[in-house]
């Protein structure tokens, strides 16, 4: 696991972040001319150059194309990879299992599922996201 991007290391990782970010945006001065999924990538950048602690992203990929939906996945895994925390709320299972290392899984407002995303059971989570329960006993 990267150690946490400190000082200068984390404005230089910040800028980093930023830059790989920016590559994929069209050249224009303002938002206005930019899909939904590019205006996240640049509402991410804008959280990264805050020098935030944790950037927290809540269902970013909601109304993006898979090819967006691909891109921001690999920026929000590089980002970790450079040393920054981030809490991905989303829905789309593997969204996060391709972007995280741990997951929680929330159900009525509590903790149902937790660890590693290597021992994620699809199966528990498409039950729970179904309104199937368990049986009893």
């Amino acid at each position: 696991m990267p150690r946490p991007a400190t000082g200068r290391s984390r404005r230089a990782a910040s800028i980093a972040a930023v830059a790989a970010l920016a590559i994929t945006l069209p050249a224009c001065s303002l938002n206005s001319g930019m899909s939904g999924g590019q205006r996240q990538m640049l509402a991410v950048g804008r959280g990264l150059m805050a020098g935030c602690e944790i950037l927290l992203l809540d269902e970013p990929t909601a109304g993006l194309s898979p090819k967006l939906i691909s891109e921001l996945c690999t920026a929000i895994r590089e980002m970790n990879d450079r040393g920054f925390t981030v809490l991905l709320v989303e829905q789309n299972v593997s969204v996060v299992e391709r972007t995280c290392e741990r997951a929680y899984v929330l159900n009525g407002g509590e903790i149902v599922w937790e660890g590693p995303m290597s021992s994620i059971d699809r199966e528990r989570i498409g039950d729970l996201y179904a309104g199937v329960r368990p049986p009893d006993g």
